[in-house]
């Protein structure tokens, strides 16, 4: 009778010091490069969407006041006067136009039928507001030069007297991530690097 053999029993081996400091040292490799990364991706992102949403805000008063009568849009009805013109204004409230030094477009602005041209949401003068529009997000800024402080208001035909430049700025502060949205006496909108030769914007609070 044959003698039993030994068995053979399998043993796992776990990390030895040295291939566990190699694997952090990946991990930490991996996180110093994508971090950085993810990061500029979100900021560009949010770049766009707030840059994209005052245009449009700004492209729709322009068409709105060209349209003129029998104009619906969104959820407050028709215009309220024959030849109206459309503003956007700066608005810490959600509610009413501010003219304060201390309150920048970045904290919200309001598009309106502008029935008296003022700028101002008056509803003794039956102005009537078209879209109420949240604080930016993320702290970032967006701040005009003089004659785009308050706000914008378009004629019917179009043109505005408030042409100017609006500086946005993020944390990255005053630079090549920063952009500029230039509105023409046309009523024309565009947008730039804010270090363009075109712009006149030397900071984030011109």
């Amino acid at each position: 009778m044959q003698g039993l053999g030994k068995c053979s029993i399998p043993t796992d081996r776990g990390f030895t010091l040295v291939e566990l400091m190699v694997v952090v040292g990946l991990i930490a490799l991996v996180m110093t490069q994508g971090i950085p990364w993810l990061e500029s991706t979100t900021l560009n992102s949010r770049r766009a969407a707030q840059i994209n949403a005052f245009v449009a805000d700004l492209n729709a008063a322009r068409g709105l006041a060209v349209a003129g009568d029998d104009v619906t849009f969104g959820v407050h009805g028709i215009n309220p006067c024959t030849g109206c013109e459309v503003s956007l204004c700066k608005t810490e409230d959600g509610a009413t136009c501010s003219t304060s030094s201390s309150v920048y477009w970045e904290n919200g602005w309001l598009l309106f039928w502008d029935a008296d041209g003022d700028g101002v949401v008056d509803t003794v003068d039956n102005d009537r507001l078209i879209a109420v529009r949240p604080a930016l997000t993320g702290g970032n800024t967006l701040r005009g030069n003089i004659l785009v402080r308050h706000r914008v208001t378009y004629t019917t035909s179009g043109f505005t007297s408030n042409n100017g430049s609006l500086a946005w700025c993020d944390k990255r502060g005053f630079g090549d991530q920063a952009r500029a949205i230039v509105i023409a006496s046309t009523g024309r909108v565009r947008t730039a690097a804010i270090n363009d030769a075109s712009v006149s914007l030397v900071s984030c609070s011109p």
